[in-house]
């Protein structure tokens, strides 16, 4: 019988792939990180002893440098206590297709159709999911027109880059404080976007 793989062993195939999706700068010994995991319960040992196992196993077996290791840990921890951000909408309230006014441009089409949602977490990648002829012909629009001032209408990046200046990240401090993001998921999901950032 063919032996099911071990949460480790799904996972060291992402890694290999992508060796550096992660910046594990933040995983160190310190005590600050100890309070930020917290202590494991006791009951708690056994399983944990057996997570160190396969993590031993997986270093030795792939040869990886104490570098390489952070890295994988990194991953490991931060796909273990990610969640993804539930879509603002299931489905779009209105095409950009089915649009009666076939002279509106993408610009006042998501002003008027997306109007409770504009500077309410709205991004570029929800338009992209919800409607992608819209997503492209609003980036063919641009190609030729600046972006109206009045669209709060952000990427990704821009989305964790007012983040990071909102909570002062910055090259000298690319580290996000728990009393300023006590959520943990958010803070190490904001962590790895300020070391991919910062180096």
């Amino acid at each position: 019988m063919r032996r099911k793989k071990n949460w480790i062993q799904e996972l060291q195939q992402v890694h290999l792939r992508d060796p550096n999706a992660f910046n594990p700068d933040f995983l160190d010994d310190s005590d600050s990180n100890m309070q930020l995991f917290g202590g494991m319960p006791p009951n708690k040992e056994r399983e944990i002893t057996r997570i160190v196992d396969d993590l031993k196993q997986t270093f030795c077996k792939f040869s990886m440098t104490e570098a390489e290791q952070r890295t994988f840990i990194a991953e490991v921890f931060a796909k273990a206590i990610h969640a993804e951000t539930p879509s603002i909408h299931v489905t779009a309230p209105s095409l950009w297709m089915d649009r009666s006014d076939r002279k509106e441009t993408p610009p006042d089409f998501i002003k008027r159709v997306y109007a409770q949602r504009l500077g309410n977490g709205l991004t570029q990648a929800h338009i992209l999911h919800l409607d992608k002829k819209l997503y492209f012909a609003f980036h063919k629009w641009l190609r030729s027109n600046p972006m109206p001032a009045d669209l709060d209408l952000p990427t990704r990046k821009q989305v964790n880059d007012r983040k990071l200046q909102e909570l002062g990240v910055t090259p000298e401090n690319p580290s996000v404080p728990p009393d300023v993001a006590p959520d943990l998921r958010e803070r190490m999901r904001l962590n790895n976007v300020a070391h991919r950032r910062f180096g």
